[in-house]
């Protein structure tokens, strides 16, 4: 139990504690597994296009950002559809906008209007008057 507890403790000094990871996903199956994050853990990815520099061959790879808590289950997914893909993992400090914004950090949310603004944060802090005096 020692261990565990001092191992996230160093994690936070290291990472920080909103820090996420960013996968690359090397597999003839970028398209397969692609689908498979996005309908599993709900995260959008990207496929690059690239070039093999051995022999020149076309290359696809897939880039995602995760929360790191998702980070075993997204490997498990890839493992079930391509059990020789190659992964990189890294670890960054921010990730924010678009959809991991939306999917993964309700805290950045953004919002249509000032009102729906207010009665968010309203909700979240349990009270009515958030906001008075604005």
């Amino acid at each position: 139990m020692r261990c565990s507890s001092e191992k996230k403790v160093t994690d936070y000094v290291l990472e920080g504690f909103e820090s996420k990871k960013v996968v690359h996903i090397f597999t003839p199956k970028t398209v397969e597994v692609a689908e498979a994050i996005r309908t599993s853990l709900g995260s959008h990815t990207t496929i690059l296009k690239g070039t093999n520099d051995h022999d020149n061959s076309e290359e696809n790879l897939i880039y995602v950002a995760i929360p790191k808590q998702r980070l075993f289950y997204l490997k498990k997914i890839v493992r079930q559809v391509d059990e020789n893909a190659f992964t990189v993992v890294h670890t960054v400090k921010d990730v924010s906008g678009g959809s991991f914004t939306e999917a993964h950090d309700p805290s950045q949310k953004t919002f249509q209007t000032e009102q729906k603004e207010q009665r968010y944060y309203e909700k979240q802090a349990g009270r009515t008057n958030v906001f008075k005096g604005r």
